[in-house]
């Protein structure tokens, strides 16, 4: 079953999801952690299912995100809606990573039942300075060993 996940969670390469996170100015991030949730939660048991409301206030905060933005740019920097503004930014990043850890959890403990050190396991570190774009990598890399130890049993 954890192979099938990992298949089904592989969406592209991590370089398309930063540029177009970039593109986007977060908003496509929120869209692809939206997706890997609902592929997660569909095999996931009830008590360990990834809550909708973290991917809602991830959305809420990505669009409130681009339109302070905008607003950095007609706001005088003296204004206190800066210090506002920067905290609707931090607090976005703290849902990324919160999610994060949340899937690296779902990921090493329920689905791959991972050891610390195995080929499957998602690094702690990793998850914590790239987030999502770590967690996409991972999906990839396993995809990949995947694909190669399947085409050697082939040979």
């Amino acid at each position: 079953m954890s192979q099938e996940v990992i298949k089904k969670l592989e969406w592209g390469s991590t370089f398309k999801l930063v540029i177009f996170s970039i593109i986007s100015l977060g908003i496509y991030v929120a869209y692809y952690i939206a997706r890997q949730t609902k592929v997660l939660n569909e095999v996931l048991p009830e008590e360990k299912k990834i809550n909708q409301a973290l991917i809602k206030a991830i959305f809420i905060f990505a669009y409130v995100g681009i339109v302070s933005i905008v607003l950095v740019f007609f706001i005088p920097e003296e204004n206190p809606l800066i210090k506002i503004l920067d905290a609707v930014d931090r607090v976005f990043g703290f849902l990324l990573l919160y999610w994060s850890f949340v899937v690296r959890e779902r990921m090493n403990k329920d689905l791959l039942e991972s050891q610390k050190g195995s080929p499957t396991w998602f690094n702690g570190i990793a998850t914590f300075f790239f987030s999502p774009f770590y967690i996409n990598y991972k999906v990839n890399t396993l995809n990949e060993n995947s694909r190669v130890i399947t085409q050697n049993a082939q040979s």
